[in-house]
């Protein structure tokens, strides 16, 4: 965006905002089980509510092999504007002598409500306009896997072959080895005028991505969210936990440009022009480029 410095119609005349919506999930109080949690989400295939040790955890896969599932969560206001989310995976293999297979994706875009994915470590390859934070985690040491990125939206891949060399962004590596267990923290988010990042904590192999830009990708608050993964002819088991997603962005001063916008920038995030309406606010220029912030 600093390249022409020219924001989107729908941002310009975007109205003052915090955060608009937050949906929060730890799947705590449901028996073992459960698919329909009452909140207007959605499980399908092996998805269902699994008792652990302590509390509740949204069991996406099984530690078996032959498994593919998906949750959904219903379609939140203003994240076309930027979402923020947060959650707990402990991803679990058998030892078994085979590589933990396959890992998950957290995607957001026009996804089928309702569906399960043909390649979800991947997102949802054939369906225009998804932005995928994956974990894939099959097959250390090829040249397509496993890895950690973001697939490029509305170029996804296809059933049966890897999408990386398309993706925004991807770190090749293993991800966490045959026979063991981790619990790892994970934050994402999307903001239409910075890009996406990913970040992990606890892999062997980490997501480290800030701020990819995501061209051509504008997001709709009828775009919904969903969490999928499967498991082929190898074995992990996938458990999701404390997921928050906040929608919309900070825009402090309220004149149509985030805070994390202008503060990437260099302009301040408190000024819509009042204060300097040379150089401030969507109508100043501070970069005298002729063109309006």
């Amino acid at each position: 965006m600093k390249a022409s410095k020219t924001l989107p119609l729908a941002l310009l005349l975007a109205s003052t905002t915090a955060w608009a919506e937050e949906y929060s999930q730890n799947f705590d109080g449901f028996a073992d089980g459960t698919t329909d949690l009452g909140d207007g989400s959605f499980m399908i295939g092996n998805a269902n509510v699994e008792p652990q040790v302590f509390d509740e955890q949204l069991r996406l896969t099984e530690n078996t092999n032959s498994n593919n599932a998906a949750f959904h969560i219903p379609a939140m206001s203003d994240s076309s504007q930027g979402f923020t989310v947060t959650f707990d995976v402990t991803m679990t293999d058998t030892a078994d002598g085979t590589n933990p297979a396959d890992g998950f994706a957290f995607s957001y875009g026009a996804i089928p409500f309702g569906t399960t994915s043909p390649l979800p470590e991947e997102g949802w390859p054939g369906t225009d306009m998804v932005l995928s934070f994956e974990i894939d985690t099959w097959d250390a040491g090829s040249d397509w896997g496993p890895a950690v990125g973001l697939n490029r939206p509305a170029n996804v891949g296809a059933a049966g072959g890897s999408n990386h060399s398309s993706s925004l962004g991807y770190t090749s590596g293993q991800i966490f080895a045959e026979g063991e267990s981790r619990t790892v923290p994970v934050t994402l988010s999307w903001d239409r005028g910075l890009g996406a990042s990913f970040s992990t904590s606890g892999f062997i192999t980490d997501a480290n991505f800030v701020n990819l830009p995501t061209k051509g990708f504008e997001g709709d608050d009828s775009y919904t969210f969903a969490i999928a993964g499967r498991t082929g002819g190898a074995n992990e088991e996938v458990l999701i936990d404390n997921l928050v997603i906040t929608t919309g962005v900070t825009d402090t001063d309220g004149d149509g440009m985030s805070d994390a916008y202008e503060i990437n920038y260099g302009l301040d995030p408190e000024d819509d022009g009042s204060i300097d309406p040379v150089l401030e606010g969507a109508d100043g220029d501070f970069d005298s480029d002729g063109l309006s912030n």
